[in-house]
C-alpha cells in the first residue's frame, strides 16, 4: 500500500486514477450534508488521491463571493431571495472544468432557500442555470465540533438533507455516506465509487 497522509491508496485505486485521467475529461462531484460532518477533511484527502480540484463557495476571488462572505459573517443585511440569487451568480461565474469536488452546491441552495421560506419552484428554476454534478455524496451522521463537543445543526437543515435522500433514493447519482467512521474508511469508499463511475462513463 501507498500512504498519503491520513488515507490509504491501494494499487487498484492508483490504476483507476490513471483511467480517470484518460477516459473522463470532466467529472463533477459534490459533497452535501449538515455542518461538522468532516466534508472538508474528506474532500481534501480524496482530491489528493485522485488529483481533483477542491472548490468551496462563496468564491473568495469574486466580488459576489466577498459580499456573500460578509453576509454569512453578519456584516451585511440580506433578504432570502437576494441572497439566493447572489449565490447563483457566484456559482455561475466560477469556472467548472476538469475533475472537481465541491463542498455544497445546488442541493444545499435548495435546502437553505426553503428553510428561509422561498418557494421550491422558484429555487429550482434558479438552480437550473447551473452546471449539474455527475455524483452527489450526502454525508449523514452525528456532527461534532472541532473541539469534540456535539454540534446541534439547525433542525430545518437536517430535515432538508433527509428529504433530499428520500427524494433521490432511486437516483444512482446520489450516494449516502456514513460520516461517523474513520477518515480512511470514508475516503476509501468515496474514491472507490468515483473511480467506478468514471470507468463506466
Amino acid at each position: 500500500m501507498f500512504i498519503i497522509k491520513e488515507a490509504y491508496v491501494t494499487e487498484e485505486v492508483l490504476h483507476m486514477k490513471k483511467l480517470l485521467r484518460m477516459n473522463v475529461e470532466n467529472f463533477f462531484v459534490v459533497f452535501e450534508g449538515s455542518d461538522n460532518l468532516g466534508k472538508t477533511t474528506i474532500a481534501e484527502v480524496v482530491c489528493k488521491q485522485l488529483n481533483f480540484q477542491y472548490t468551496k463557495f462563496p468564491n473568495p476571488n469574486l466580488y459576489s463571493g466577498k459580499v456573500l462572505r460578509e453576509i454569512l459573517q453578519g456584516k451585511r443585511p440580506f433578504e432570502p431571495a437576494g441572497f439566493q440569487a447572489l449565490n447563483i451568480i457566484d456559482r455561475l461565474l466560477t469556472p467548472m472544468q476538469g475533475h472537481l469536488i465541491i463542498d455544497r452546491y445546488v442541493d444545499s441552495g435548495t435546502i437553505y432557500g426553503e428553510s428561509d421560506g422561498l418557494p421550491r419552484e422558484w429555487i429550482d428554476e434558479m438552480n437550473s442555470m447551473l452546471v449539474q454534478p455527475d455524483l452527489v455524496f450526502v454525508f449523514t451522521g452525528t456532527p461534532f465540533s472541532t473541539d469534540g463537543e456535539k454540534y446541534d445543526n439547525n433542525e430545518k437543515i437536517v430535515q432538508g438533507y433527509k428529504r433530499l435522500l428520500e427524494e433521490n433514493k432511486d437516483n444512482p447519482k446520489y450516494v449516502e455516506i456514513n460520516a461517523n467512521r474513520s477518515i480512511e474508511e470514508v475516503a476509501n469508499e468515496i474514491v472507490s465509487i468515483i473511480t467506478a463511475r468514471c470507468s463506466n462513463d
